[in-house]
């Protein structure tokens, strides 16, 4: 998912910080402890290299040149969320992984336009058709993880309405234009149905990094395995 670049520049970074061999001072682990804000966890299953970033590489630019008040998703970033975590902690990884990274064994399901939030500032794709043992099982993970303290209860956690945001109004002027961008939409987005197997949910289904210390180079989200392999090697120093 990341770049020839990225992955070049993460290589180096990584010989760097293997090269590192003296003791470190007092003050530099004292930075180090407090060095990355670990941002908030999400589980999800990636969109990227589908008929749907497909077509939004091509007409996103469109309708952000058309629209710049509103917040429009980068192709690259389109997922189905299964469960927004929030704040983690290292020693949660593995009980998270077991419950919140959920996948169906097969998603086969027309896309249909539909809003959310509160003030239906979203204008997203919804799955029409959802193995309803899937949905069931979201729910109760979600659960479970609330019980262990682990995430906190979402007002819509009683329902799982697997979507792909594609917009947002930043502001209730911007919001009327939603319909204009759901117009285009319409006449545009191919008619095609989702349709994931279950090798391919298991490759995609992983936790993304919203709003985490990060290279400048990383757009708003970032895979957490990526993260980890910039990031960890640090706090293990830190830790030592």
């Amino acid at each position: 998912m990341i770049t020839f670049l990225r992955k070049f520049t993460l290589s180096v970074f990584l010989v760097f910080l293997s090269a590192l061999q003296f003791p470190l001072s007092s003050e530099t682990r004292e930075e180090y402890r407090s060095l990355p804000d670990k941002g908030s966890i999400a589980s999800l299953i990636s969109i990227h290299d589908t008929f749907i970033s497909t077509f939004w590489e091509k007409h996103h630019p469109i309708l952000e040149k058309a629209y710049p008040t509103l917040q429009f998703i980068r192709p690259e970033e389109l997922h189905i969320t299964l469960m927004a975590i929030g704040p983690w902690e290292w020693d949660h990884l593995d009980t998270l992984k077991k419950y919140a990274l959920v996948y169906p064994k097969e998603i086969n399901s027309p896309l249909v336009i539909y809003y959310m939030g509160k003030n239906k500032e979203w204008l997203t794709l919804e799955l029409e058709k959802v193995p309803q043992e899937w949905a069931k099982r979201v729910m109760h993970n979600k659960k479970h993880l609330v019980a262990l303290s682990l995430t906190k209860a979402a007002t819509f956690d009683h329902e799982f309405r697997p979507h792909i945001s594609l917009v947002k109004a930043t502001s209730s002027q911007s919001i009327n234009l939603l319909s204009e961008v759901e117009s285009y939409l319409r006449e545009h987005f191919p008619k095609e149905n989702v349709q994931l197997s279950e090798n391919e949910l298991k490759m995609r289904t992983v936790f993304w990094l919203a709003s985490p210390e990060r290279p400048s180079t990383y757009a708003n989200y970032i895979p957490l395995d990526e993260w980890l392999e910039i990031y960890r090697p640090l706090y293990e120093r830190a830790s030592e």
